[in-house]
């Protein structure tokens, strides 16, 4: 039996410049469909400032307020940037970054401050 087509295209995920990303993909734990990892690339253009913008996040098993959750544990950002490409230079240079991040000391909202409710 062929499975049914879907009646709508999926989406690609926006960028507050409204640009798409060009790839995104997801790693998750085949026995529950829990994403642990996100990886996105944006979907720049040639004349953009921004040359590279990819994105992974990884997502852990972490327990507050007595459950477990799958929240971001680490993030990766590697970025190509023109400085200054506004002043459209007929020779420029280009900056490199890789941005990490590790996310921990979670808390739950209404534990942070217990007397403000």
């Amino acid at each position: 039996m062929k499975a049914p087509e879907p009646t709508s295209k999926p989406q690609p995920i926006g960028r507050t410049s409204k640009q798409p990303f060009l790839s995104r993909r997801a790693f998750h734990r085949p026995d529950t469909g829990v994403i642990v990892r996100l990886i996105t690339q944006a979907g720049l253009k040639p004349t953009d400032f921004v040359h590279q913008e990819d994105m992974r996040i990884d997502y852990a098993p972490l327990v507050i307020d007595g459950r477990e959750r799958m929240l971001p544990a680490d993030s990766f950002t590697i970025t190509e940037v023109v400085p200054n490409g506004d002043n459209y230079a007929a020779r420029y240079s280009i900056r490199h970054t890789v941005f990490v991040a590790t996310y921990q000391d979670y808390q739950m909202a209404d534990s942070v401050n217990p007397g403000s409710k």
